[in-house]
């Protein structure tokens, strides 16, 4: 195995084309072709420079020679770490707030939930941004679409959950708020001031609740001060199973949608590289 081999060699295992390693090296992508192909060797500070880009020695590069523990052969992508920690940052909130918002139904837990969501959906992304700039500009779009096409489902997700309950409850909350039976939020705040003699049960509560009829001593017919039933309490139950239905299928849609396109441009974009190192 020549210089030249290994030089192509790593270059594949990175997944780079020869530009893009012309691009990281300060070089043409001519120079690239000649050092692949034999026809001149990098000087000192290039064999440098690539022993550092693919995470090898130098003694690797010029001799074929390999510490022993090292595998060149294994893939160094430096954002990969970043991707990772990004991942797992966007999804762990989104988990987070899903349960908080799930489990306790006053409009202000689900309001601090949807911050925690989106503070750690903000530090993913911020880690996610951190290691792309240390790629060139091509293995940036490919890397960008490799992370959409998983992220795509936490973060949609937690858009969706907003617009759901903002339209259906006029509520904050991650996660969707009319999915939960029984949910504090089939009440929405009314500013009583306004409306200060609506203190007593609706009718359309009481029928839902029969035992708050036969037992009017030991159950007020009051409801809590600040609420009223919400428009979607009062919609017929197949519109409510209608509307999560709607949820379900745009949301997995708009996700499948968007990771079949990402893996498609991955896929031409590996097709094109590999037709410009073939002329």
């Amino acid at each position: 195995m020549t210089i030249g081999d290994r030089i192509s060699y790593l270059r594949r295992s990175r997944d780079l084309s020869q530009e893009e390693l012309a691009e990281m090296c300060g070089v043409s992508r001519q120079a690239v072709s000649k050092w692949e192909s034999e026809q001149s060797i990098p000087e000192i500070d290039k064999i440098t420079t690539l022993s550092e880009i693919f995470g090898v020695t130098t003694d690797f590069i010029l001799k074929g020679i390999e510490p022993l523990g090292e595998r060149p052969d294994r893939k160094n992508h430096p954002a990969k770490p970043y991707d990772i920690v990004g991942t797992a940052l966007i999804i762990l909130g989104t988990v987070i707030g899903c349960c908080f918002s799930a489990t306790d139904y006053h409009n202000d837990i689900g309001l601090g939930a949807t911050l925690v969501t989106f503070v750690f959906i903000i530090i993913g992304l911020t880690a996610f941004a951190l290691g792309t700039v240390r790629l060139t500009k091509r293995e940036q779009k490919r890397n960008a679409l490799g992370f959409a096409r998983i992220n795509v489902w936490a973060i949609a997700f937690f858009v969706f959950s907003l617009i759901y309950n903002a339209a259906a409850v006029h509520e904050v909350a991650p996660f969707p708020r009319p999915f939960t039976s029984g949910s504090y939020a089939e009440y929405e705040p009314v500013d009583y001031a306004r409306v200060p003699e609506v203190t007593a049960i609706p009718e359309d509560v009481l029928e839902e609740h029969e035992d708050v009829r036969e037992d009017p001593e030991e159950k007020p017919q009051t409801i809590e001060p600040g609420y009223e039933p919400s428009f979607y309490s009062t919609l017929p139950d197949w519109v409510k199973e209608a509307a999560k239905a709607a949820f379900v299928v745009v949301y997995v849609l708009t996700c499948a949608g968007a990771t079949v396109y990402c893996s498609f441009e991955i896929e031409r974009e590996r097709k094109g590289r590999g037709e410009e190192e073939g002329e």
